[in-house]
C-alpha cells in the first residue's frame, strides 16, 4: 500500500506498522512478498556450575546448577500476522523466564 512496514519504537502492542497491510480485492493476490515483517531474534544462553565434595572415605557428592536464561531476558515468541484478527501487529507470547534446576548425586 505505499506505507512502511517499520515503526520507530518496537513496542508489544504495535511490532509493525499494520496500515501498511491491506486486503487484496476479491479474487486477485495481494503483493507482500515473504518475510515482509521481521520477527524478533532469540538469543539462547545456558550456564551450569558444578561442584565435587569429596570425602575421605572415597564417598562423594556432585552438585549441579543448570541454568537457561540466566540474565532473564524477555525474548518476544509470536507475533500475530492474520490481517482481520483483533491482535494484528501485536506480540502475543514470550519465552520463558529464568530457570534454574539443581542436581545433587552422592557416590559410593
Amino acid at each position: 500500500m505505499g506505507v512502511p512496514v517499520g515503526v520507530d519504537q518496537r513496542s508489544v502492542a504495535e511490532w509493525f506498522n499494520t496500515k501498511a497491510f491491506g486486503c487484496p480485492v476479491p479474487g486477485q493476490y495481494g503483493n507482500a512478498g515473504k518475510d515482509t515483517v521481521r520477527q524478533p531474534g532469540q538469543i539462547t544462553m545456558l550456564a551450569n556450575l558444578r561442584k565435587t565434595f569429596v570425602f575421605p572415605d572415597g564417598r562423594s557428592i556432585d552438585v549441579q546448577l543448570q541454568m537457561n536464561n540466566p540474565l532473564n531476558m524477555v525474548q518476544f515468541n509470536t507475533i500475530d500476522s492474520t490481517l482481520n484478527s483483533s491482535t494484528f501487529g501485536r506480540v502475543l507470547t514470550a519465552t520463558p523466564m529464568r530457570r534454574l534446576t539443581i542436581t545433587g548425586r552422592y557416590n559410593f
